[in-house]
């Protein structure tokens, strides 16, 4: 299972230089991840402007920065499950303007909740459901 989407560098991304700040590039892929849920239809924000009750989060992430992104660069963020059980998903990322990768990310994603149990909150079932599926496939 893989996903896409498009980001631009903004000035709000970026050191006096112009350069993105490298803690900026966990955000984004947050961002890419939240997006990839709602597109995917296995996540959702709460329709009623309360506080969200479950989430996805990142519970570790590794990085390697290849090439530095500028302002106003186009970046592509595709993201790979790479295997998941209950309560982990495990996700490639990597991030490229044009043809020139930028980072590869390895993030085992968690996620968060109301639910108090050890190892933390299972993955919903229909996001369990829809994952299986697509590694079967």
């Amino acid at each position: 299972m893989s996903f896409q989407t498009l980001r631009s560098v903004k000035f709000q991304d970026c050191d006096p230089a112009g350069i993105v700040f490298y803690p900026r590039y966990f955000e984004m892929l947050d961002e890419a991840v939240e997006d990839w849920l709602l597109q995917a239809g296995t996540w959702h924000y709460p329709s009623d402007g309360n506080a969200f009750e479950a989430g996805p989060q990142i519970a570790r992430i590794e990085v390697e920065f290849h090439r530095p992104s500028r302002l106003g660069d186009q970046l592509v963020f595709e993201l790979r499950l790479q295997g998941f059980d209950e309560r982990r998903m495990k996700i490639s990322a990597s991030v490229f303007s044009g043809n020139e990768q930028r980072l590869r990310a390895f993030l085992d994603l968690g996620w968060t909740g109301n639910e108090r149990s050890e190892g933390g909150a299972r993955l919903p079932s229909l996001l369990q459901h829809k994952l299986a599926r697509t590694i079967d496939a």
